[in-house]
């Protein structure tokens, strides 16, 4: 499946937006302000991409397109398929259709963004799959499948106050992966080869409160390590302080979650360490520009902003594929108070600064044929960091699902 995307400028953050569904879907799309050489004709190019290798135009409609070369070549497109009875024109309106100025544009079925920018996108996704499919039957249905994903919730995980799951906590990460992936939820089961079996990702937010049995760990290694991919999180203090096993499965895979806290320096009181826990606080996240080794990953690809809060740091094994620290040194806090008999903090007395230092928030690995990223805050794909637009949290988000799955 090949697009042209046409649009004017009023519309590039659309087609870029798309760019990136494109890439995830395996969608072989072809930006007509980049790719069409200085030199050549506009309406001669769009004839020959219409006649060749081009299955469809989609005209990004804005305020502008309808004034512009785009117009042009929406109608030179549309007249060519009214003669032959194929329409492969396709308006994706970014404003509503009865703004459209034209009275052959909104005749013709489109995909309205407008209303709901996912909504659209998902649909517009299942069109495309689905004449593909219709076009070559015996296409490898390894490289169009949706990406199955299973995102954990047997575990409490609901009990956190910010509530890590797909309804809650998530919602805004799934939503922005639910137009190329189907996501289930696994409310219920503990893990085994069976749950696992059918699924190509596995989210698994910090559990809560728990002690899970190794036989489930095992489980989720061996899958792992038989090709799929693993997306965890640990949080502030990890077991020094909370109920949970998580590093008995994270050093399965080479690293593990610290007895740590990262802060913002200038926000080491203790009673900010204490309001961390509680949802998310915007005064209290660590800001910075992730430092990559290497820089050139392609988990970190437009990713120049991130943003998280109550974070452990993440300390790598002997070997790793990407590791992230923060661009600028943050408060590394640890917790003091009395502990039980085997050494964990029964509460926190206070904290104290371990020392100001960049640490490392995030591990990605391959291991055996699959893949695991591990990311020291449960919080960093919440929605709040999901949504705002300073952050590269999203596009993080996305480029690790695709990295996880890489078929």
């Amino acid at each position: 499946m090949k697009v042209l995307i046409s649009y004017t400028d009023d519309g590039a953050v659309y087609a870029s937006q798309l760019e990136v569904e494109f890439k995830n879907q395996n969608v072989c799309y072809w930006i007509d302000k980049k790719d069409i050489k200085k030199t050549e004709l506009w309406l001669e190019e769009i004839d020959k991409a219409l006649t060749s290798d081009v299955d469809y135009v989609l005209g990004i409609i804005t305020n502008n397109y309808l004034k512009s070369i785009g117009a042009k070549e929406a109608y030179a497109a549309i007249s060519k398929q009214f003669t032959n009875g194929s329409i492969r024109f396709i308006p994706l309106f970014f404003i509503p259709p009865r703004e459209c100025k034209s009275i052959i544009i909104p005749s013709i079925n489109g995909f309205i963004f407008a209303d709901n920018f996912n909504a659209a996108l998902l649909e517009l996704i299942k069109f495309l799959k689905s004449t593909e499919a219709k076009a070559n039957p015996n296409k490898n249905l390894n490289k169009s499948h949706l990406c199955k994903i299973l995102i954990d919730q047997a575990h409490r995980q609901n009990e956190w106050y910010f509530r890590p799951t797909a309804q809650n906590g998530y919602k805004a990460a799934i939503n922005e992966i639910s137009p190329f992936c189907e996501v289930k939820i696994n409310k219920t089961e503990k893990f085994s080869d069976d749950l696992l079996e059918n699924f190509d990702i596995l989210i698994f937010p910090t559990p809560f409160g728990i002690m899970i049995d190794e036989d489930e760990y095992d489980s989720i290694a061996s899958w792992v390590f038989n090709g799929h991919g693993l997306l965890t999180f640990g949080t502030y203090l990890m077991e020094s302080h909370l109920y949970t096993n998580l590093n008995s499965l994270i050093r399965r895979f080479g690293f593990e979650f610290q007895h740590d806290l990262i802060m913002p320096i200038g926000k080491e009181e203790h009673l900010n360490c204490l309001k961390q826990v509680m949802g998310i606080d915007r005064d209290l996240w660590v800001i910075t520009e992730p430092s990559g080794e290497p820089s050139n990953h392609v988990v970190l690809e437009n990713v120049k902003s991130l943003g998280f809060q109550s974070s452990c740091s993440v300390l790598e094994g002997l070997s790793y594929d990407l590791k992230i620290s923060t661009g600028e040194k943050c408060a590394i806090m640890h917790a003091l108070g009395p502990k039980n008999p085997s050494g964990k903090l029964l509460y926190i007395d206070r904290y104290v600064l371990n020392k100001n230092d960049k640490p490392s928030f995030l591990i990605a690995r391959k291991y055996g044929q699959g893949r695991i990223v591990g990311i020291g805050s449960v919080k960093m794909f919440s929605n709040e960091f999901i949504q705002d637009s300073r952050l590269g949290n999203k596009q993080l988000f996305l480029n690790i699902i695709k990295w996880l799955n890489p078929k």
